[in-house]
């Protein structure tokens, strides 16, 4: 990818998350749908055998409206959580998460984690990402940005979803996309990771990409990440106008399509009906999803 596209794509994302993130918080963090993914990774920390028994500092990159970062406080409270997203509305919205939550180690700010130039080599113990890395350009450039911050000995702890056909949450996003250009759930561009910029191939290449960003002891393992809301929520989660679609329904109702709100609302109920399962207006969706982890080597 020309550093030029990548700039653009990461201005968009920039753009579209500080339009999603209040829709985000609301829906998802307000509703704890990322705790199982939140507790994978807490795990995978009080087991790493190199961390400080005090002054432990944790930084977490693309934060959103503050999942890990705050319940990472809340389970390491000797230590500092630093807690980045690019969007400067969504750290907004962390610090008042934290505030609601009684935690007084974490701070917010805004960064880019694919350029992490504010802060200086070997200074974390624990760097974390919690599905953000496919919103990434140059994924790439933040998994050896994460390595330099790192101390030698240090975690680096990310979720991210399986691919291709492990996640329904995807699916009914690119079923709903593939309803409203025209074509049935199931046909068409189809891929659940279609609409993200990142530059890894594949979820499950994380893991070598940990390797060959130097990470030593790279470790991949799969959860069970099953998610349920209830069908206003995943509307306006899907197709509200703060909703990561959008962008391309005012794309939509700007070329004459001046009823596209509606046919999302519908596209939204077929899509959750074949993908997922809907029972007493809430729906429920299946996923796989993957805990990866690398420790920079010890000098």
């Amino acid at each position: 990818m020309q550093a030029g596209d990548a700039a653009q794509i990461t201005a968009q994302q920039q753009a579209n998350w500080d339009r999603h993130a209040e829709t985000y918080s609301e829906v998802v963090i307000s509703n704890d749908s990322t705790d199982l993914a939140t507790l994978q990774v807490i795990s995978a920390i009080k087991q790493h055998k190199n961390l400080p028994a005090a002054g432990a500092k944790f930084l977490d990159i693309a934060s959103s409206a503050g999942r890990p970062a705050v319940p990472l406080a809340k389970a390491f409270p000797d230590a500092q959580v630093t807690s980045t997203d690019l969007s400067p509305k969504s750290v907004s919205l962390v610090s008042k998460y934290a505030e609601a939550q009684g935690v007084t180690n974490l701070t917010a700010q805004a960064a880019d984690a694919q350029n992490l130039q504010g802060f200086h080599d070997n200074t974390f113990s624990v760097v974390t990402c919690s599905y953000g890395l496919f919103f990434m350009p140059e994924a790439t450039k933040a998994l050896r940005e994460a390595y330099r911050v790192l101390q030698p000995g240090g975690l680096f702890v990310v979720t991210v979803w399986a691919w291709p056909d492990t996640v329904q949450m995807s699916e009914v996003f690119m079923g709903v996309s593939s309803i409203l250009k025209g074509n049935p759930v199931g046909h068409g561009d189809t891929s659940p990771m279609a609409l993200l910029p990142w530059d890894i191939s594949a979820p499950r290449d994380v893991q070598q990409a940990l390797t060959d960003a130097h990470f030593a002891d790279a470790t991949c393992t799969e959860f069970q990440h099953p998610l349920h809301m209830t069908v206003p929520d995943a509307i306006k989660f899907i197709v509200g106008p703060g909703s990561q679609l959008a962008p391309m329904l005012d794309k939509m109702k700007a070329s004459g399509r001046e009823n596209i709100q509606q046919e999302a609302v519908e596209a939204v109920q077929e899509a959750t009906s074949k993908i997922g399962r809907v029972e007493g207006g809430v729906i429920y969706l299946e996923n796989t999803s993957l805990l990866l982890t690398g420790m920079k080597p010890s000098k």
